[in-house]
């Protein structure tokens, strides 16, 4: 495996990583409103509204807000694998 694939491969899965944990993150900023009002939460909600948004239209169910889990599914089954694919396709 050439370095430049290896480090490729790495850097994609720290950043589909960060991506999953930012939407937890929010998820449970949530339950703490105070939270979403700071800098901190302003800046997460920035980030990963735009990938919940789609979801959002189909999945919330009463109070209840499946998107998250449809992100994680979406990044973890569909995203990573293709991303993976790419980068051995190209190397």
């Amino acid at each position: 495996m050439s370095s430049l694939k290896g480090t490729l491969l790495v850097a994609g899965d720290i950043f589909f990583r960060v991506v999953t944990y930012m939407v937890i993150i929010n998820v449970l900023m949530s339950w703490v409103p105070d939270l979403r009002r700071s800098k901190f939460g302003s800046w997460i909600a920035k980030m990963t509204d735009p990938l919940l948004a789609p979801f959002r239209k189909f999945l919330v169910v009463g109070t209840l807000d499946f998107s998250p889990i449809a992100v994680i599914a979406v990044i973890r089954i569909l995203v990573q694998p293709l991303y993976i694919l790419m980068i051995n396709t190209i190397f």
